[in-house]
């Protein structure tokens, strides 16, 4: 209704889906859900839901694969997602733009951290996302409980403890004996996600499917050394950046994260090398590639749609 209503050049859908009905101009999409097309996402997704969860799950899936297929154009944040996509046989590969997104919600620091070797209170390891199957939060407290015995630290998590997932994730940890290492700080409003990535000392990040990875991107504007689950998205985006484990292996991130507590030297060149990588990422690269991809789109349709008053 309100392309019939305003007659636009181009219809800019930012997250996953167009619409069912065929639109009377050209569309621009900006897939943001890589869980779409990840078989390992699709088998967390379906053990973890219900009957009517699955159905709906596939539901959508259907949904985004139609919408790749028909926009006009497709923007995806990473050359993973772009990849995976033309994998599955749903759009050309040749047919994807690859726009990376700016730094998240918060500022890069102007020089890497250079606060004093840790020695009062614990360690504090941040994992700051929002609760996802894909998030593989077990690795991080098995992880975690291999480290019990060697250094006082926090793991700290931005979970709401009322959404039942997340709020079981907590739970999880109780049961592997590490509650009392978790300090939740919730879902974190926007003026206080510099604060809450201040006050770590490093991060880690367990996540097996990422369209993106905000965090990891945010953690390194930060100057935060950074621990990854080595996958091919994470690959991308922190570059030589993090210190990767092979994804699921708790033992693997364990010994990452001892490498780092234990040596002041490296956690300084994990911190300005996080924020070397951290620059590659901008906002203002992102809406100026974004806006050119709809420059273009809008200008073909117009010319197509010319073109067809004309032969008739």
């Amino acid at each position: 209704s309100l392309v019939r209503r305003h007659a636009p050049d181009v219809l800019f859908s930012m997250t996953n889906y167009l619409p069912f009905r065929q639109v009377a101009c050209s569309t621009v999409l900006l897939e943001q859900h890589a869980g779409h097309f990840s078989s390992e996402f699709d088998r967390r997704e379906h053990a973890a839901a219900s009957p009517l969860g699955r159905l709906l799950w596939q539901a959508k899936s259907a949904w985004v694969r139609r919408s790749v297929r028909r926009a006009d154009a497709l923007i995806v944040q990473t050359e993973a997602l772009a990849d995976a996509m033309a994998a599955k046989g749903v759009r050309a590969r040749s047919r994807i733009h690859v726009v990376p997104h700016g730094p998240g919600q918060v500022a890069l620091r102007e020089a890497p951290d250079r606060r004093e070797p840790h020695a009062n209170g614990p360690w504090r390891i941040g994992y700051p996302v929002k609760f996802g199957v894909q998030k593989d939060f077990d690795t991080l407290f098995r992880a975690a409980r291999r480290l019990d015995t060697q250094w006082d630290y926090r793991i700290v998590l931005t979970l709401d403890p009322a959404y039942a997932p997340a709020a079981a994730v907590l739970r999880r940890a109780g049961d592997l004996g590490i509650g009392h290492r978790i300090e939740n700080w919730g879902e974190v409003p926007g003026e206080k996600i510099a604060t809450m990535y201040d006050s770590l000392d490093a991060m880690a990040f367990t996540s097996l499917v990422e369209s993106f990875g905000f965090p990891m991107v945010e953690g390194m504007a930060r100057a935060l050394p950074l621990v990854a689950a080595d996958t091919v998205v994470n690959r991308e985006i922190a570059g030589g950046a993090a210190l990767f484990f092979r994804a699921g292996d708790d033992e693997g991130l364990a010994r990452r994260l001892t490498e780092l507590l234990a040596d002041e030297s490296e956690r300084r060149r994990c911190s300005a090398a996080s924020l070397v990588r951290a620059r590659a990422f901008s906002w203002r690269r992102a809406a100026e590639d974004t806006l050119s991809v709809l420059e273009r789109t809008a200008a073909h349709g117009v010319s197509v749609r010319q073109a067809a008053v004309a032969v008739s």
